[in-house]
């Protein structure tokens, strides 16, 4: 055998064995002093015997004995019922997911979403929508998708912006043809700026007033009205034959200058306070741009296309500029026409649906107009605004009206040029 390369001394292990008896003497002195305490107490004399008793100690393990327990006798008659089980248990809540689906396919708790969601509200005319709404705030969308027309929020933003569009080009579209109009009526300069005022003061009334009729009838019916009114005496500048006529057509079709009030009471019907601004501004950028735009398509384009196709009429005496500009304003009355349809058969007051159908049926509160008025001038913010709209919008009102003919006149250029 190996020697022992590390032999333990007599004493050494002597003092070995003595400290382990020690210890194990000291750990049941102390298990048992334990027991001694909790047999006192009355909880732990009535608390069922253990299953199992374990004896350790810091050298060897002993083995696990089992005792047997008496089991009582288990009775149906002491079970509780099933009524007294569920009226004190909570059933587990499971959270359903949200999907693009039709109201009658979405689970039941599908319908408690209220923000963020494609789903309809119960009282509108729709199951769910194309973009994202809050429910909160009358099914408002709170996204903008610029290349899609669905019903009713980008429906409604675009036709907003095109009837803006439209309204503007038909109330400038004499603007560049002045010059014409002039020659043909014989017109001196304070009878063609007596009707650019005419035209402004038409759109400023309709302004001050179209926004209650938009809190009652919905921005829908009164963005219709305004393009038909402004296109039935585009029509009939076809045939003005003085200045008074003609300041009274201009007036009139001023009245499309108020889609600008519908446009933005269309768009903030749609859309949520957190994107409202966006769109407002972009229908209202884009709409604005009709009054360039008429410039140079009725100025430059129409205008000289139209002219080969006329020629003097002997028996009139009637050139083919004045044959030009009368039969060219037909354009923008169709268009305000045709544009008119569209949105009357095609779109929505809100995104619930038209405000007079709702208030028929009882889901909308009936609007006083005059109330919706007295509500309006009551506001401080309103003059404010009025103020700061003031100082700007007739800048505007007269470049349009007055560009072509400073051209014109000043550097001696055609109308088609101008």
């Amino acid at each position: 055998t190996a020697p022992n390369t590390n032999p333990l001394r007599d004493e050494d292990a002597s003092e070995i064995t003595s400290n382990n008896n020690e210890s194990d003497n000291n750990s049941n002195r102390d298990e048992h002093s334990y027991l001694s305490e909790m047999t006192d107490d009355e909880s732990y004399r009535s608390a069922p015997p253990p299953l199992t008793s374990i004896t350790t100690s810091t050298r060897h393990t002993a083995p696990i004995t089992h005792q047997r327990q008496h089991v009582p006798e288990i009775k149906f008659s002491d079970l509780p019922s099933q009524q007294e089980t569920s009226a004190t248990s909570t059933p587990p809540i499971i959270p359903t997911p949200i999907l693009d689906t039709p109201l009658g396919e979405m689970p039941p708790d599908a319908t408690n979403v209220t923000t963020n969601t494609k789903l309809a509200a119960t009282d509108s005319k729709y199951q769910n929508y194309h973009l994202m709404v809050d429910r909160t705030q009358d099914d408002k969308a709170v996204e903008i998708a610029l290349f899609t027309a669905k019903r009713p929020h980008m429906r409604a933003f675009h036709y907003a912006w095109v009837s803006f569009f439209v309204a503007f080009f038909t109330w400038f579209a004499i603007a560049p043809l002045l010059s014409e109009v002039a020659v043909t009526l014989k017109l001196s300069k304070e009878n063609i700026w007596t009707s650019n005022i005419m035209a402004v003061a038409g759109t400023a009334v309709v302004r001050a007033t179209i926004g209650p009729f938009c809190d009652k009838y919905g921005a829908r019916v009164c963005t219709v009205v305004t393009l038909v009114a402004s296109a039935i005496p585009a029509l009939a500048l076809c045939f003005v034959q003085d200045s008074v006529g003609l300041s009274l057509c201009r007036l009139v079709v001023g009245v499309g200058g108020g889609t600008f009030v519908t446009g933005q009471y269309w768009t903030s019907s749609m859309f949520t306070r957190e994107v409202v601004g966006t769109a407002n501004a972009l229908v209202a950028g884009w709409g604005n741009l009709g009054g360039g735009v008429t410039q140079v398509v009725m100025g430059s384009v129409l205008f000289p296309l139209f002219k080969l196709f006329f020629k003097t009429d002997v028996t009139t005496g009637r050139t083919p500029e004045e044959l030009a500009w009368r039969t060219v304003l037909i354009v923008p009355a169709l268009m305000s026409f045709i544009t008119a349809y569209f949105i009357f058969c095609h779109s929505d007051d809100s995104p619930k649906g038209n405000y007079e159908k709702r208030t028929r049926e009882g889901l909308r509160n009936e609007v006083s107009t005059l109330q919706a008025m007295k509500t309006s001038l009551a506001d401080f913010n309103t003059w404010l605004l009025f103020i700061q709209y003031a100082c700007c919008f007739g800048v505007e009102i007269t470049m349009s009206n007055a560009a072509a003919l400073y051209f014109k006149h000043e550097f001696d250029l055609t109308t088609e040029t101008a």
